[in-house]
């Protein structure tokens, strides 16, 4: 089987990766930059799809996905994900200033 990458346009991928929940495709190489460009950036990496009406999906991307992809990102990925389950009202970091953890 394969797909057509909507951000490289290759048509015969064969190497690609389903993101789960929404089953969008991409090739790896295009979702691996991806991913490690918005973990680089402090930013959670979600399913870069955009439909007919420009409308992004907003899946985020699996842990497993990354882990297979970028695994040298997995903690920041962990952590991003960690801080963004707290409301950002209840946030409070750690005052050292070479510390960024969110404490609770």
């Amino acid at each position: 089987m394969s797909v057509k990458c909507p951000i490289c346009l290759e048509e015969e991928v064969t190497d690609f990766i389903t993101i789960p929940g929404c089953n969008h495709d991409f090739c790896r190489g295009c979702l691996t930059t991806h991913i490690s460009i918005n973990l680089r950036g402090n930013r959670l990496p979600y399913c870069p799809s955009v439909d007919q009406n420009n409308q992004t999906c907003y899946n985020l991307i699996a842990e497993h996905i990354v882990l297979e992809n970028a695994n040298n990102l997995l903690d920041e990925y962990e952590f991003m994900k960690i801080e963004a389950a707290i409301p950002p009202q209840d946030r409070f970091y750690c005052p050292e200033p070479t510390c960024t953890h969110p404490i609770s």
